[in-house]
């Protein structure tokens, strides 16, 4: 038998889909019916100190960058 074996760089899209599912599911069970996740990922490896911090300060700082008026339609 020689059964196509699938690659296991697969498994990390349908984990993060399963999580996007299921925390969206309980958040518009909490009323917030608005929410939605971002459509992809991306996906990095952090390879040094320098890439961790520089990865940390995006995390921290991109909601600044987000426009909440126009995003809720305030």
């Amino acid at each position: 038998m020689n059964k196509k074996i699938k690659p296991q760089h697969q498994k990390i899209p349908i984990i993060i889909g399963s999580f996007k599912s299921a925390t969206s599911k309980l958040i518009h069970n909490y009323g917030l019916h608005d929410f939605q996740w971002q459509k992809s990922f991306y996906d990095h490896i952090i390879r040094n100190e320098t890439s961790l911090q520089n990865i940390q300060r995006y995390i921290k700082n991109n909601p600044k960058n987000w426009n909440f008026k126009q995003d809720r339609n305030i």
